[in-house]
């Protein structure tokens, strides 16, 4: 013989149920019970949703065993209390009780030094920008020493670019949301370009001074090609296309990124510049730290590298032109 089932609702989180006829009618009994007794308030006998984390609580608790948040409705119609979660069984309890009233643990601890540690993909990401800022300087001290001409710089730039490439595909999660967006759109690439003028004349402008200051020798960028010096396009490809491309993408692409992720911005933007400037071995060039602190910012006000690229290229292709036509 089947029993009547009834449909109800939960009169504290609006939960539908079913309840047999037989369980209400006693139920109902035992509310009545307790009011003729003298109860203040009666609790349902379904389990209760929190309103604040909406976990499923039984009916016998006074706190949500997930978030603490009171379950109870205060009688003096005031805000309800959070209790405490306990560390040690992860039961609720009120917040009042210095001890868990179930394991005895003390609910405020006393502090402990807390030790900083890096999470496994940080400690890995900066150990990748370690090691591809010492390969690069490896490379460049290696490469130094060979002959002057056009195929010592083509090999470098060749070195330089595959180094680049290898460590960017173990950071590419730092490189890859920069690829994907353009950073500004077509017509701001001109105040890139105007960018580009002024570390160009910082540059040109301290070089001479330190010339002047210290005496040492004018060095064209054509004199690096040798004795025979390749066209004006070929200079173009080696001195300004290779590093915009492969020197952007080494650091602003995986030092900045990396950088990023364990410091500020003001931070990331400061330490890529330095490195950059270390990498070049021109320590007095104060134009060098301009530019690179442009290429930062760039990079950090557009979420892209390709306005660093740009700048960087303009940057060495009109550094080259000036040379030129000096």
């Amino acid at each position: 013989m089947g029993f009547l089932s009834l449909e109800l609702r939960c009169s504290e989180c609006g939960a539908q149920f079913r309840r047999r006829a037989e369980q209400v009618a006693e139920d109902a009994d035992r509310a009545s019970r307790d009011v003729e007794q003298g109860s203040e308030k009666t609790r349902p006998a379904v389990p209760i949703e929190c309103p604040t984390c909406g976990r499923i609580t039984p009916a016998d608790k006074r706190f949500c065993s997930q978030c603490g948040y009171s379950l109870e409705e205060p009688s003096d119609g005031g805000d309800r209390v959070r209790g405490r979660i306990c560390r040690g069984c992860r039961r609720a309890y009120p917040k009042d009780k210095r001890f868990c009233p179930y394991c005895g643990d003390r609910a405020v601890r006393r502090p402990a030094r807390i030790r900083r540690k890096l999470p496994g993909s940080a400690g890995r990401d900066l150990a990748i920008m370690i090691a591809m800022f010492f390969t690069h300087v490896i490379v460049i001290l290696v490469l130094r020493g060979a002959p002057e001409g056009a195929a010592s710089i083509l090999v470098a730039d060749v070195a330089l670019a595959l180094v680049t490439v290898i460590f960017a595909a173990f950071a590419w999660h730092h490189v890859k949301p920069q690829l994907q967006t353009p950073g500004v759109s077509l017509p701001l690439y001109a105040l890139v370009i105007a960018g580009s003028l002024v570390t160009v004349g910082c540059m040109l402008v301290w070089v001479g001074f330190i010339r002047e200051l210290i005496g040492l020798p004018h060095i064209r960028l054509r004199e690096l090609f040798g004795k025979n010096p390749p066209s004006f396009p070929v200079m173009v490809i080696f001195i300004a296309v290779f590093p915009a491309v492969f020197e952007e993408l080494a650091f602003r692409g995986v030092m900045q990124g990396v950088m990023r992720t364990l410091s500020t911005k003001t931070a990331a933007i400061v330490v890529t510049a330095i490195l950059f400037s270390l990498i070049h071995f021109q320590f007095l060039n104060l134009g060098l730290v301009v530019l690179a602190f442009y290429l930062g910012l760039l990079r950090e006000w557009t979420g892209s590298l390709y306005p660093g690229m740009v700048a960087h290229f303009c940057h060495n292709f009109l550094a080259l032109v000036s040379e030129e036509m000096m």
